[in-house]
């Protein structure tokens, strides 16, 4: 029996979160046999199955693979549509990605409470995107991305490519 769970919908809940944690195959497979990422999938599933009000999950997902890491964080969100989530991770995508309202401690403390965008505007951070490109065959191609990336900080020529640096 599962919680939370009526027993007309068990085999379906069970089929949905094995999928959604990628641990298709391995249904009859006990953790001792089961590598370190597939027991972390396997504590992820225990603890959405039955949709609990409340979840709460430790660096949910150490993934190496990022279809499965994607897959993963849509089951989260699918199993937690109406449960309050709290999350502890050092991934700022899967941060931004799980939460509405994110917390940032520095030994110990909170120096940041809010959504990823306030944070960012609050303590004036933002995001850095180099790009490698041959400007020549860009303007060829696409001339209005090539106005754009004229208005990035140029920081070196390679060859034939050029490297810049556009900051949003």
């Amino acid at each position: 029996r599962l919680a939370g769970v009526p027993k007309e919908g068990q085999d379906e809940a069970v089929r949905e979160i094995i999928e959604g944690c990628v641990l298709s195959g391995l249904e009859n497979t006990k953790p001792p046999n089961m590598s370190n990422g597939q027991t972390r999938a396997l504590t992820l599933a225990l603890a959405l199955i039955g949709r609990p009000k409340l979840v709460i999950l430790n660096n949910p997902l150490i993934v190496n693979d990022p279809a499965s890491k994607r897959k993963m964080i849509k089951t989260i969100l699918d199993f937690t549509e109406n449960s309050a989530l709290l999350v502890t991770t050092g991934d700022v995508e899967v941060a931004e990605l799980l939460s509405d309202k994110i917390a940032i401690m520095d030994e110990g403390k909170f120096i940041a409470i809010g959504s990823a965008g306030k944070i960012i505007q609050n303590h004036d951070m933002g995001y850095s995107v180099e790009i490698y490109v041959d400007l020549d065959a860009i303007q060829a191609l696409a001339p209005t991305s090539y106005l754009s990336l004229k208005s990035a900080e140029l920081i070196e020529n390679i060859g034939e490519a050029t490297r810049v640096l556009n900051t949003m």
